[in-house]
């Protein structure tokens, strides 16, 4: 099921103006979920994260 709460292209049009102001991201789009999670997001979403903690602790190193 499609998004019906936010429009696929309301959260594409997100990343540009986020960077337009200095800040770094990237969007993600995984079909037909809706407000769901998969398993491919949640995996993408660990990685993400413990790189984010392994770039921290070694920045604190």
């Amino acid at each position: 099921m499609a998004d019906r709460t936010v429009l696929f292209e309301a959260g594409q049009a997100g990343p540009p103006f986020l960077q337009s102001v200095g800040v770094t991201c990237e969007f993600k789009a995984y079909p037909d979920l809706g407000h769901s999670l998969s398993k491919e997001e949640l995996l993408y979403l660990e990685s993400w994260i413990k790189s984010r903690l392994n770039a921290s602790a070694e920045k604190d190193s």
